[in-house]
């Protein structure tokens, strides 16, 4: 699961340049820092030893929240590209994480 969330902050981080929104400053700097938290995050699952209680995973939760409130709260909600990117990632943190979570959980 940790190498899918590296990559998706990867491209969080990247995204401004790669669909050319880095002119938007609150879009391209939530883009940057919640895509290398959830890069240095997502190293960090990698490198620590299993355990059935992680905290990775709940540090995710609260950071899908912000990345999908991020449109509204730092408003760029009208600029599509900034919006739907952080939106779609967020669903995809979303997805991850919680099969992740009940793959725990039941396991």
């Amino acid at each position: 699961m940790f190498w899918i969330t590296a990559v998706v902050g990867l491209v969080l981080a990247s995204a401004p340049w790669l669909l050319g929104y880095a002119d938007h400053v609150a879009a391209r700097w939530a883009g940057v820092l919640l895509g290398l938290v959830v890069f240095v995050i997502s190293i960090s699952g990698l490198l620590a030893k299993p355990t059935r209680e992680r905290w990775e995973y709940w540090a995710f939760a609260l950071l899908t929240l912000g990345l999908i409130a991020a449109p509204v709260v730092l408003g760029y909600s009208n600029h599509t590209e900034p919006a739907w990117t952080a939106i779609l990632l967020g669903g995809v943190l979303v997805m991850v994480n919680s099969v992740q979570l009940f793959r725990v959980r039941l396991g």
